[in-house]
């Protein structure tokens, strides 16, 4: 075997050894599906964060909303009310409940601004319904209670008795004419147009989580009392007091230190009413 045999195999090996490394290169990594898992883990590990981020101090303002209520109903001060001064227990208790209620009208209310025509009329009446049924809960009056029950009979009534017609199937719908292109300008109105509406809603969700805390109010029945006073609430490390008049709420409030609190009782006293507040006659 003369010496330049050798050389003429080595452009094949060659050869083989290209091809073989480019389809080494062209096969997922070993670790591709722990480094596609991390992908997808990511985003959802961020929206989480972010969820978290934004419900915190969104439930922390609906209970502000819930105890400016409640405290309402005993007209008691509310300006020395703040954000930390809550505790995790009184949002999962009485925040959380009280929007759960509110939750279906606010998504009927969101699904009537993208509705259309006739659906749009059934979707208004969806919400009045709904809201009247949540608003005979909430109000004293005999003559209210009456009033919203006639008003959820009649949605109930009609929507029972006539369906709205049905939505054109996937696929169906008429297709409309090239829309132009839209403008930064007109963007904006049509953006500026929702803010209404959803200032509205949302003015209707805080007035509704007030008036739970309020009806709360009318029904608690357990307050933790000391000798000569009762706990309207906890707020951090103080605590709002009154004193009983004839088994009702007077009209002093003090702010205490719960460690000055002695002899502190759990006791069933309620449902509490506000003592009335006499006024002097004029002189004549």
């Amino acid at each position: 075997m003369t010496g330049s045999e050798p050389m003429s195999h080595y452009p094949p090996i060659l050869s083989f050894l290209r091809v073989l490394r480019s389809a080494v290169k062209a096969q997922p990594p070993k670790l591709g599906f722990f480094v596609s898992v991390k992908k997808f883990e990511t985003p959802v590990f961020t929206t989480l964060v972010s969820l978290v981020a934004v419900l915190g101090p969104f439930s922390y303002g609906v209970l502000a909303l819930y105890e400016i209520g409640r405290l309402g109903y005993f007209n008691a001060p509310v300006d020395f009310l703040q954000l930390g001064s809550f505790g995790f227990a009184d949002v999962i208790l009485k925040a959380y409940p009280s929007v759960i209620p509110m939750a279906a009208v606010v998504a009927l209310s969101l699904r009537f601004l993208w509705l259309k025509g006739i659906h749009r009329a059934y979707a208004a009446l969806h919400i009045v319904g709904l809201f009247a049924l949540l608003l005979i809960t909430l109000v004293n009056s005999a003559g209210w209670k009456i009033f919203w029950i006639c008003v959820a009979a009649v949605a109930v009534l009609f929507l029972l008795i006539k369906s709205p017609p049905a939505p054109p199937e996937m696929g169906n719908e008429p297709q409309d004419n090239a829309r132009p292109v839209e403008t930064r300008d007109q963007r904006f109105w049509r953006i500026a147009r929702l803010c209404p509406p959803l200032a509205f809603i949302v003015f209707i969700f805080g007035w509704m989580v007030s008036a739970y805390g309020a009806k709360n109010a009318e029904l608690e029945a357990f307050y933790w009392c000391t000798k000569d006073e009762v706990v309207l609430g906890f707020y951090g490390d103080k605590a709002l007091t009154s004193k009983l008049q004839n088994g009702d709420i007077g009209h002093t409030f003090s702010i205490r230190d719960v460690k000055t609190l002695t002899e502190l009782s759990y006791q069933k006293i309620g449902p509490l009413k506000v003592a009335p507040l006499w006024k002097p006659a004029l002189g004549r």
